[in-house]
């Protein structure tokens, strides 16, 4: 694992030349520059999420809950509708820059997919530990990942 913020650079001096990321914001950084190549299939859109601390949660009056509950799921909703849309047109412009989709099907795409989706599980996984919140983890993979 590396910052995002050292990946141009790296990208740059050829100290590495590949990386693992979501399915948008990539020209944000410009590593399209030196990134020709997009393996496919998909396995996450991004594995960040909303993480409210439990006592501070518990502490809030019933009404600022529920408010803050339906702003969060709009948001999600929205936000997901949203980053649909953002993604389909990064990638056309990514094609019309020179990058390649390249799928693994088969074993190879299912393996690939199930190995990235556990290196995302795993991250969460520590967040949550150093937040103190593990009893709600494998709900929250329920969720986040259904399928």
């Amino acid at each position: 694992n590396m910052p995002n913020t050292e990946i141009y650079t790296a990208l740059e001096r050829g100290t590495i030349d590949m990386s693992g990321w979501t399915s948008i914001g990539m020209m944000d950084f410009n590593w399209d520059r030196y990134l020709k190549w997009r393996v496919d299939p998909e396995f996450f859109s991004t594995d960040l999420g909303i993480i409210v601390n439990l006592k501070k949660w518990n502490s809030l009056a019933p009404r600022t809950k529920e408010i803050l509950a339906r702003v969060v799921i709009e948001h999600e909703q929205s936000s997901m509708k949203a980053l649909a849309e953002l993604r389909i047109k990064e990638w056309a412009e990514l094609e019309k820059r020179g990058m390649k989709p390249v799928a693994l099907t088969g074993d190879a795409g299912k393996r690939f997919a199930a190995e990235a989706r556990k290196a995302s599980f795993a991250r969460m996984k520590e967040r949550m530990e150093k937040a103190g919140g593990m009893e709600n983890y494998d709900r929250m993979i329920r969720l986040f990942a259904p399928n």
